[in-house]
């Protein structure tokens, strides 16, 4: 699978959806890490690779919508059914780009922004370092 071009407006684009999110807390089904990169995908290319908004409501919610829509409740391996192949490195992305982040068992997804990425938290997102990414996928 591969998504489309981005908009020629993406960097202008990425920019006011990084303004918006920046204090937007992390709600499940509403603002959580995958509809983070779907909303960014949308926007950036004009198609969504999937539509999960208010399909769930807490973790266990997720990992059943997850389970039923691609087989699988691996965080990694269903961002690459919906977004293609990753990369050979996550520091291979670029700007605008998916990464995923873990911490043992936690798996949790962002974009990159330049030479780091960011991620949503309850309070907002939160900037990580380019190295702590696992995965990467080209947007």
């Amino acid at each position: 699978m591969s998504l489309p071009a981005r908009h020629p407006d993406w960097p202008a684009r990425f920019e006011r959806f990084l303004a918006a999110c920046r204090e937007r807390p992390f709600a499940w089904g509403e603002h959580d890490c995958c509809l983070l990169v779907l909303d960014w995908i949308e926007l950036a290319t004009g198609r969504r690779p999937a539509d999960t908004r208010g399909a769930y409501r807490d973790a266990a919610g997720a990992a059943a919508v997850m389970r039923q829509r691609w087989g699988s409740d691996d965080l990694i391996a269903v961002a690459s059914a919906a977004l293609g192949d990753p990369l050979a490195s996550p520091l291979l992305a670029g700007r605008g780009d998916v990464l995923a982040f873990g911490h043992g068992a936690l798996v949790w997804l962002g974009l990159c922004v330049g030479h780091h990425g960011v991620a949503v938290t309850r309070n907002g997102l939160v900037t990580l370092p380019l190295g702590r990414a696992i995965v990467g996928w080209r947007v």
